[in-house]
């Protein structure tokens, strides 16, 4: 082969190598910041999910959660209610729970139900208040009400722990909320 051709050969490929270096450094750069569409069946654009940060909360205002716990437990909280769940710096929540007893032993004053607020930088203990008993179910349903102020911080994670006591049982359980 004549010596022309490799000095026209070389330089065409090294110049096409270098555009590939180029290009691969540009899409590494660039590349994992652009957005790409997605496209539907029939090539309609679907917009991205919704991403929540944590600092979003997931819930708001007045939010009821169901307990479930061992079946064969025969003193134990079932319900939950908070409001609002987005406490906010000097607010009030207000907390109610259902306890059922069924065991049907009457109500004393050993029943009491208490809760603890547990913030970023604080704990609040709380009393609840008995607003109602009933017979339900072959036992006693009984529902307690309270309110707590958030004089702390509560920039993330907080947890409301919740103890009902009878004479002879307690059932306690920890709600982590955000």
């Amino acid at each position: 082969m004549p010596e022309n051709f490799w000095k026209k050969v070389i330089p065409f490929w090294l110049v096409i190598l270098i555009i590939v270096i180029v290009a691969i450094i540009i899409f590494l750069i660039f590349g994992s910041r652009a957005k790409i569409p997605f496209l539907g069946p029939s090539g309609e654009t679907i917009n991205e999910p919704e991403v929540v940060s944590p600092e979003t909360s997931l819930a708001s205002g007045k939010q009821i959660y169901e307990i479930m716990t061992d079946s064969s437990r025969r003193f134990k909280i079932t319900e939950v209610e908070i409001d609002p769940l987005d406490v906010k710096q000097g607010e009030s929540q207000r907390i109610r729970v259902l306890v059922m007893d069924l065991g049907n032993k009457p109500i004393t004053s050993n029943n009491k139900v208490e809760g603890t607020a547990l913030t970023d930088n604080k704990t609040t203990p709380f009393s609840f208040e008995l607003k109602e008993a009933s017979d339900a179910n072959g036992g006693t349903l009984t529902k307690w009400e309270s309110s707590w102020i958030l004089e702390g911080t509560c920039d993330g994670i907080y947890i409301i722990s919740i103890t009902a006591k009878s004479a002879d049982e307690e059932h306690k359980v920890d709600i982590t909320l955000k």
